[in-house]
């Protein structure tokens, strides 16, 4: 996905991650934050369950945790 933010063209590598799956989607962007040396990509875990978001919140983590809910019928 890519946008243009005033004349910058971003990146994102977006995970999705249900609370049982949350930890191994939060290891894997740990490590591609590492492991990626360019400013203009983001990270970012979407996660159905705030418990895991309020935790995340607490933390310095090298990326993003954003809430996702299915879309209602």
């Amino acid at each position: 996905m890519k946008r243009s933010v005033a004349g910058r063209v971003r990146n994102a590598i977006v995970l999705a991650a249900d609370a049982r799956l949350f930890p191994a989607a939060a290891f894997a962007a740990g490590r591609l934050a590492a492991l990626s040396d360019r400013s203009d990509t983001d990270i970012i875990v979407f996660t159905n369950t705030t418990a895991e978001i309020d935790k995340a919140r607490g933390l310095s983590l090298p990326f993003a945790v954003r809430p996702v809910a299915a879309p209602k019928e």
